[in-house]
């Protein structure tokens, strides 16, 4: 059985709705030819938590764009990845001071049609690698201080994307 709920994360991937502890399921989709597919579009996003702002407000982010944090917001992500062909793993690991805060993987496998997932979603991680209800999060708490987060999407051709994103604490007059 397949609990969704309503809530706030899952409307920044364009669902509405978010599977407990795997995210947001999409439709399922047939694995084309490795020359009709494409890897995986991945993307990152960052929720101010509390007091504080992410520029430019709750942040989605497709590109390297460095994104500006004012000191002390606790920064919460989530990530999802959707590919034509389905997506057949989705890994993310958040990283601040050169150290690994967190970090989590899921895979999508075929349905009983041999369907596969089109797009997989991380909302938490579970503390040992795997995705659970412990949220993804950062906290900068001096100016000019860097978190990053590194996202990996594989579809079911081993066609593969990567994407950085860097978070960076700036005075708040900067983050706008």
């Amino acid at each position: 059985m397949t609990i969704r709920l309503r809530c706030p994360l899952a409307c920044l991937a364009g669902t509405g709705f978010m599977t407990l502890l795997v995210g947001c399921q999409s439709a399922y989709v047939g694995v084309p030819a490795a020359a009709h597919d494409r890897p995986p579009s991945i993307t990152v996003h960052a929720l101010p938590s509390g007091p504080g702002r992410v520029s430019p407000g709750e942040v989605s982010v497709t590109t390297g764009t460095p994104v500006g944090v004012t000191v002390g917001t606790t920064v919460l992500i989530t990530v999802d990845a959707t590919g034509p062909g389905g997506v057949k793993s989705l890994s993310i690991a958040v990283y601040q001071g050169g150290n690994k805060l967190s970090e989590a993987i899921t895979t999508g496998v075929p349905n009983s049609e041999g369907l596969v997932p089109k797009t997989l979603s991380i909302i938490g991680h579970n503390g040992s690698g795997g995705v659970g209800g412990n949220p993804l999060y950062f906290v900068l708490d001096h100016l000019y201080q860097v978190a990053y987060v590194k996202a990996a999407a594989r579809n079911f051709n081993n066609q593969e994307s990567t994407l950085q994103v860097n978070f960076e604490a700036l005075p708040s007059d900067l983050v706008k």
